[in-house]
């Protein structure tokens, strides 16, 4: 449990001392309304231009239907901490995203 707490504060230490500079890796949940007009084709519009532009490489994405309204996402992200965190804000800001959370993790060497 302390190996856990310390390596938990480590890392928002990481993240938070210059995120803009540091490659890190997170994952980005999120769950939406499948319902909510043209919100899936924005979500992946985001990803794309990110990825194109060179921002934030997409390494993977996961797609649950939990019931007939909602939908579970979850985006493995690397790049810049900055970057990363934009894509998360992006997204998360969309009209029909019920939930976003963005997960950061770093190296440790």
């Amino acid at each position: 449990l302390v190996r856990d707490m310390i390596r938990e504060k480590l890392n928002e230490e990481v993240w938070s001392s210059g995120a803009e500079d540091t490659q890190g890796v997170a994952v980005l949940t999120i769950i939406y309304d499948h319902h909510q007009r043209e919100l899936n084709q924005r979500i992946i519009d985001i990803q794309h231009t990110n990825t194109h532009n060179g921002n934030v490489e997409i390494l993977c994405n996961t797609h649950v239907h939990l019931d007939h309204h909602n939908c579970l996402e979850t985006i493995i992200l690397r790049g810049k901490g900055s970057n990363i965190e934009n894509l998360s804000i992006e997204i998360g800001g969309l009209k029909g995203v019920k939930f976003s959370k963005l997960t950061r993790a770093s190296r440790f060497e």
